[in-house]
């Protein structure tokens, strides 16, 4: 320490300057009292370590830090001065050091162009690659930005072209308003659309449309051949049971036709659609000359039989031919539309039938040696020609020969025959 000192002369207020060397005295100490170069290179501990250091760039200096301390409840400033208007403050880290302001940790380098901070909750601040959104401005809890950190700012957001909205984010927005619309490939309209209530949204080639709404219930929507769909001019019931067939019940109407069981459909005289009551078996539909159709049974007529089943209906010729019967005895019950021969040594006698149909038949013919008699019933007569067997049980017709034939059909229900044709033979009329 230097033995020659002396005390440097100050005005009032002046300050220090380089090479001033002032006396340091402790009043508990004096012993301890020392001097020190002031400013030299920086200030210095209690143990001779560096509290901080400082340097010049030389004679031309203009500018230089300026530190102001603080009312109560307000910040201590830590500021540039010096006779330049605008002066920059850099603070710099050494070497690969980095650069910590209350506890966050800035990046060492710079981003890309229009990157913006972020932090990891850590204290770890960085560059995100995302483009910045200039500019969030309009009306108060319309819309928040900035995501999960940091403080939302509210408004509209003006977006100048069509953005894309990355598949991980889930922004919710009360009003967006787009100077374009968004395209179809980024889930946009490509199109200023108008709402239509009850109107259906569309595409053409490149963009979405709105088909308006119709006023009227119950219109089905019709595709439009690679153009534009349109509400049909029919309309359509809300609901249809099982069964059920669908028909133009008025003009631009179509109605439900409940279904019946084992019916079949047909239409008035007007053409109305209805179904038939039930058919049974056999059953099949007859017109009627300006009228509606219905199921009916058909009527067996002369020499026709008709057998009915499920599905079935069997139409068979009865009068077509006769079922023959070879008399070996003496008499025989004849039936309608048989044939009978009479074979035996004696005389075969043959009694019609007490009940006939009108048009029925009977033939007989002569086989044996006995030959035949034709017997009648009572109120029953035969025609042979001009003649007339007598009225009941006692007339008859009889062969003289054993090979005599005769044809005989029921003119008269029940009780007149008449001889078909030429007999074989010469006949007895009694």
């Amino acid at each position: 320490m230097a033995t020659d000192l002396k005390f440097d002369q100050f005005q009032p207020g002046g300050e220090m300057q380089f090479g001033d060397r002032p006396v340091g005295l402790r009043s508990s100490d004096l012993t301890k009292n020392y001097i020190f170069d002031f400013p030299g290179t920086g200030i210095k501990d209690a143990s001779g370590n560096y509290f901080f250091r400082y340097g010049t760039v030389g004679a031309s200096a203009v500018n230089y830090p300026r530190l102001v301390n603080s009312l109560a409840n307000t910040a201590v400033l830590y500021t540039a001065d010096g006779i330049d208007n605008d002066i920059d403050v850099s603070v710099q880290p050494k070497n690969n050091g980095q650069l910590i302001l209350d506890e966050l940790i800035w990046p060492a380098s710079d981003g890309i162009a229009d990157s913006v901070i972020k932090t990891d909750g850590l204290g770890n601040l960085s560059f995100s690659f995302g483009a910045l959104v200039d500019d969030i401005m309009g009306t108060e809890n319309q819309v928040l930005a900035n995501g999960t950190f940091g403080v939302p700012q509210s408004g509209v957001v003006t977006l100048t072209t069509p953005q894309d909205i990355a598949p991980t984010s889930t922004p919710t927005f009360s009003s967006l308003t787009l100077t374009n619309p968004l395209t179809l490939a980024n889930g946009g309209s490509s199109k200023a659309l108008t709402a239509s209530t009850g109107g259906i949204v569309w595409t053409d080639s490149n963009s979405m449309e709105v088909l308006a709404g119709t006023s009227t219930a119950l219109q089905m929507l019709q595709s439009g051949n690679l153009s534009t769909p349109t509400w049909s001019t029919a309309t359509w019931p809300a609901s249809t049971t099982i069964n059920q067939l669908l028909y133009s019940s008025a003009a631009n109407t179509v109605g439900g036709l409940v279904t019946a069981n084992s019916a079949m459909i047909r239409t008035s005289s007007t053409g109305v659609p209805s179904w038939s009551a039930s058919l049974t078996d056999g059953q099949v539909m007859i017109g009627a000359t300006g009228g509606t159709p219905s199921p009916a049974s058909i009527t067996a007529g002369t020499g026709i039989t008709l057998t009915s089943g499920a599905n079935s209906l069997i139409i068979a010729s009865s009068g077509g031919g006769l079922t023959w019967t070879d008399v070996i005895g003496i008499s025989q019950a004849m039936a309608i539309d048989n044939g009978y021969t009479a074979n035996n040594a004696g005389l075969v006698t043959l009694t019609l039938p007490s009940t006939a149909a009108y048009g029925t038949s009977i033939s007989v013919l002569g086989k044996g040696a006995g030959g035949w008699l034709i017997a009648q019933n009572a109120g029953q007569s035969i025609r042979l020609g001009s003649s007339t067997t007598t009225i009941g049980i006692t007339g008859s017709l009889a062969s003289t020969n054993a090979g005599d034939s005769i044809n005989l059909i029921c003119t008269t229900a029940n009780t007149v025959w008449t001889v078909q044709g030429a007999p074989q033979g010469i006949i007895t009329v009694v």
